[in-house]
């Protein structure tokens, strides 16, 4: 099964804490390791000002941290492509995924969000959406989940066919 967490790498978007949730997903269900797997696409933006590139310095530790305990002999926990991918790549990876991660921390409307869900013809998949996104007020089908608690996170990966994008 794969998760999605697709956009700009920025550290309002929650990307650790996302990490965090999926690296104790597996500690709590260790029966998912081997299936389920976060990919985290997106590029970095501002990466020549310090306080970006300690925030991508953290991301990686937390990457290492999470697949090294939880990683096998050929699958991670959780793929992180932080570099520009094509459109076509981006929509596959959409429509691909069995549940859509938006875990902003603070944020607008959020067009991923609608992205995510207009790919989802099908009606196939969740969202799971942070409560500060512009975007929970509309999309009330969503699992809305407080990025910053990280036991309600972790129930959340765990229920991704109850609700539908």
């Amino acid at each position: 099964m794969i998760g999605l967490g697709i956009y700009h790498i920025d550290y309002t978007k929650g990307i650790p804490n996302r990490f965090h949730a999926m690296g104790r997903f597996l500690e709590k269900n260790p029966e998912y390791i081997d299936k389920v797997v976060l990919v985290q696409a997106g590029v970095m933006s501002r990466i020549q000002v310090g306080a970006y590139q300690q925030f991508s310095e953290q991301i990686e530790e937390s990457l290492e941290e999470i697949n090294g305990e939880f990683g096998r002999n050929d699958w991670q926990s959780i793929i992180y492509m932080p570099t520009d991918r094509p459109d076509v790549t981006l929509m596959a990876l959409r429509r691909m995924a069995r549940f859509c991660v938006v875990s902003s921390l603070h944020d607008g409307m959020n067009l991923v969000v609608k992205e995510s869900v207009a790919t989802r013809f099908d009606k196939d998949g969740v969202l799971i959406l942070s409560p500060f996104t512009g975007s929970a007020q509309e999309l009330t089908d969503a699992l809305i989940v407080n990025p910053y608690a990280v036991e309600q996170f972790t129930d959340v990966i765990h229920r991704p066919g109850e609700q539908h994008l």
